[in-house]
């Protein structure tokens, strides 16, 4: 995550949770869909993954959450595992593509910030 967060692995992609907003044959529907938008909204939390991140031999690995999510993270520099916010985004017109190189976020909550090595 390190790596990700001072823009020297690319190799990363932004989650996403797809699913239909509407599905009249199904009368529990409403409720799954909230159920999916909770999941997806704790994939993309500093506090999520930094319980379920895990620690190897070359340093902490998991989830992290970007400053180009809608909620406003901020990252840490240096790079904080603690609160895993990355400065970085595949975000291109509104549109996630992971086959883009990432991105600084230029609308990063509290300024741009970019771990230089």
């Amino acid at each position: 995550m390190k790596n990700v967060a001072a823009g020297v692995y690319p190799h990363w992609a932004e989650g996403a949770v797809l699913y239909k907003t509407n599905k009249p044959s199904d009368p529990q529907w409403a409720l799954k869909t909230k159920l999916l938008k909770i999941f997806a909204d704790d994939l993309g939390s500093p506090t999520v993954a930094n319980a379920v991140n895990t620690t190897q031999a070359w340093g902490k690995t998991g989830i992290f959450a970007t400053t180009a999510d809608p909620r406003g993270f901020t990252a840490s520099v240096p790079f904080n595992a603690s609160n895993p916010v990355v400065p970085f985004t595949h975000s291109n017109k509104g549109l996630n593509r992971t086959e883009i190189v990432p991105t600084a976020d230029s609308a990063a909550n509290g300024g741009l910030v970019i771990q230089l090595k």
